[in-house]
């Protein structure tokens, strides 16, 4: 799926275990209860995507947009989130353990509710982000 070209499409349920989407356009996908464990989303474009209980863990999404995403429950544990755009992100009891978020900027992003334990939050730039209830 590198590269791929799938802006809007409808995702959902999707077991996809180790695929690889690099540099994809996926944004505005809906991914709500899909299971993309241990893929690859480095700079892909998922602005406006939909992750609401997807599992996404140990997933590699380096420098992925993910600007106006939505994910209740979304679980990315052991994900490497380094260098995403998380801005205006709304992410509310996420499971984001043991995650990397080195340089990742989250301008407005919402973390409400979020399970944060052992994740490494080095040089972010958030401001004005939500951490309620963590």
């Amino acid at each position: 799926f590198s590269s791929a070209a799938m802006s809007g499409a409808n995702l959902g349920r999707l077991a996809a275990e180790g695929a690889v989407w690099d540099g994809a356009d996926l944004s505005n996908c809906d991914f709500t209860a899909s299971t993309l464990t241990k893929g690859s989303f480095k700079k892909s474009k998922l602005q406006g995507a939909t992750l609401a209980g997807a599992k996404m863990h140990e997933v590699d999404m380096t420098g992925a947009d993910l600007s106006s995403t939505s994910g209740k429950s979304a679980d990315f544990t052991g994900a490497c989130l380094e260098g995403v755009a998380l801005d205006s992100a709304n992410l509310p009891s996420a499971v984001i353990l043991r995650t990397t978020l080195k340089g990742a900027t989250g301008r407005g992003a919402a973390f409400d509710g979020a399970k944060l334990q052992g994740a490494i939050f080095d040089n972010c730039d958030m401001p004005a982000a939500s951490f309620r209830n963590v």
